[in-house]
């Protein structure tokens, strides 16, 4: 069974509202994972969570550009060595398929980033309403859960809704 990391907005009728969905296999889920519920409810994100989650992701960003600098000086130290043409190139072709890698996960760990902002505008948006308003609640929720179908976006409203009953 698949599963997913669910984003909800909680409206002021007290329902709640899908924001968000990642697969398992998705960077967003690897750095929200440990931050939400699986399968007990749901569970607030405040700003302090997004913090948390910014600063894995900062290191993480970290990381995979060192790894790219690093394959890249590789790059150089191969044609500086003593090798034949064809280990050289076998050495470069690895060396490139690595950068390449990277660079894709770079991107997808860049997007959690973006990710991450949008929900702080959320938060900044209803905290500013709720102080204003008066009152001090939680409007943003996320959860691990199951999904009855392999792609999200085939799941209807009315599964969506009869699982949310169901799990809330």
């Amino acid at each position: 069974m698949s599963q997913y990391l669910s984003f909800y907005i909680r409206g002021k009728d007290e329902q709640f509202y899908p924001i968000a969905e990642f697969c398992r296999s998705s960077s967003y889920y690897e750095m929200f994972e440990q931050f939400v519920p699986a399968y007990d409810g749901l569970g607030a994100i405040t700003e302090k969570t997004l913090g948390c989650v910014r600063g894995d992701v900062a290191q993480r960003i970290k990381e995979i550009k060192s790894a790219v600098k690093r394959a890249k000086q590789r790059k150089q130290d191969i044609l500086q060595a003593n090798n034949t043409m064809e280990e050289k190139m076998e050495s470069l072709y690895d060396c490139d398929e690595m950068i390449e890698d990277s660079q894709d996960e770079l991107k997808a760990f860049e997007a959690v980033d973006y990710f991450i902002n949008f929900l702080y505008d959320i938060l900044g948006s209803i905290n500013y309403r709720s102080e204003f308003e008066g009152r001090e609640e939680k409007y943003l929720y996320g959860c691990i859960e199951p999904m009855f179908k392999k792609d999200a976006s085939e799941v209807s409203d009315e599964e969506r809704e009869k699982y949310r009953e169901a799990f809330l």
